[in-house]
């Protein structure tokens, strides 16, 4: 069995960067504000920041963040918004990175070993339900996966251990499962600390990780996974 992150594992952070500028641009015409795109998504950053930080403990999702710090900013230029306009914010979220997501480079060929090798692949991501499903729909790669779990789903996001056993339920609880992921706090230690063996995906020379594996992209890990001796596909 194999689990994966989304955001900075199978798509490009960078394109994650310009969904949210895009986002902010979005929000910069639609109420008139003088900041640019990067400085209004930096003011929304600073406000949901610290809830971001304690979501392993208590979830909130990330459009409601967003729509909340939306509202902050306005509040600064004398303006409110109504339930019309924070409906749009919570769409605009979603919509933006189904626009903007793209794939990191080698995910698809990453992916297609993964499916071939794997009994049972899954996301776990700490995406919201909506947000992770017309992302996987948009990028194309809905169908190679099994099962997909949300922070949103769990209630709580990594490394918290519920949200990974909440994936591994789907999966049948493996006594074998491999986890594949970029950061080291949430990904890493998180699944080691569920028994998974864990993988992390860094174009960086990592030091002291607590993967089993550092891997250059998402097909590296892959190709390592499949020769495990104690892989058996399940």
């Amino acid at each position: 069995m194999i689990f994966l992150d989304l955001v900075g594992t199978i798509t490009d952070p960078e394109s994650e960067r310009g969904a949210l500028i895009q986002m902010a641009r979005e929000i910069k015409r639609r109420f008139h504000l003088p900041e640019s795109p990067g400085d209004i998504w930096e003011e929304i950053e600073d406000y949901r920041r610290p809830y971001m930080e304690s979501r392993d403990a208590k979830y909130i999702p990330i459009r409601y963040l967003i729509a909340s710090g939306t509202a902050v900013l306005l509040e600064k230029h004398g303006m409110s918004m109504d339930l019309g306009d924070t409906e749009w914010v919570k769409e605009l979220y979603v919509s933006a990175h189904e626009r903007f997501s793209a794939l990191s480079g080698n995910a698809l060929r990453g992916l297609e070993v993964m499916r071939d090798i794997s009994e049972h692949l899954g996301v776990i991501s700490d995406a919201d339900d909506d947000y992770l499903k017309r992302v996987l729909k948009a990028l194309g790669i809905h169908e190679f996966f099994d099962s997909i779990t949300s922070s949103e789903e769990a209630g709580v996001c990594k490394p918290n251990p519920k949200i990974f056993e909440t994936a591994m339920e789907k999966a049948g609880m493996p006594e074998n499962a491999y986890y594949v992921g970029d950061s080291e706090r949430r990904d890493i230690e998180g699944a080691v600390n569920v028994g998974m063996t864990a993988v992390l995906v860094s174009g960086k020379d990592v030091r002291g990780s607590s993967a089993y594996h550092i891997a250059h992209d998402l097909y590296d890990a892959a190709v390592w996974i499949s020769n495990r001796k104690d892989y058996k596909g399940t």
